[in-house]
């Protein structure tokens, strides 16, 4: 999407020609730390490949629902554009994954934030807040106000009070599966 910027002189007014500037895209972008792979739900079916995908990693299981499917090595970057926000992230390897200009999409989301795995490790930025809520261990804490950090050992499952949209994920699993998700939306 692009927009026109009107330009103005020295007087005030507006002068005869308008400029074209690319909008700011919300972006979800996934870079690979070494071979793995990923599932991330979002709740919208107005996302778009940008860098690294094509549409053949993006499907539609249910309405107002995308799945985005891909494959990470090291030094790998995906990118789409998505228009809403992560409910859940399915992940094997080490990736850190990221939004950048959400605009206004996760302001007013409230929900738990359960993480299950077996042998790992993650952290996860809010758009607002983070706080403990059941489920955690001594190495399972709040790194900053939007922010927790936690170990999964065994087979053990952490839950964390999130206020805002999921903006951050930087896990590593070792040889296992992690699974974050964002749930009882308020």
């Amino acid at each position: 999407m692009k927009k026109a910027v009107a330009t103005t002189g020295i007087t005030g007014g507006l002068l005869g020609s308008a400029q074209t500037v690319a909008a700011a895209e919300p972006t979800l972008e996934i870079n690979g730390r070494n071979s793995g792979y990923y599932t991330i739900r979002v709740n919208t079916e107005d996302v778009a490949p940008k860098e690294g995908v094509s549409n053949s990693n993006i499907s539609h299981p249910a309405p107002g629902i995308s799945w985005l499917e891909g494959s990470t090595s090291d030094g790998s970057y995906h990118n789409y554009v998505v228009n809403g926000n992560i409910y859940a992230a399915h992940l094997r390897g080490s990736m850190l994954i990221q939004r950048f200009d959400m605009g206004s999409y996760g302001l007013n989301r409230y929900g738990d934030i359960t993480v299950s795995g077996q042998d790992g490790n993650y952290t996860i930025g809010t758009t607002s807040k983070i706080s403990e809520k059941s489920d955690l261990e001594s190495t399972d804490y709040i790194q900053a106000t939007n922010q927790c950090t936690g170990d999964m050992n065994g087979d053990d499952t952490d839950v964390w009070d999130g206020e805002g949209s999921i903006k951050i994920i930087n896990a590593t699993t070792n040889d296992t599966q992690m699974l974050i998700e964002q749930a009882n939306i308020k």
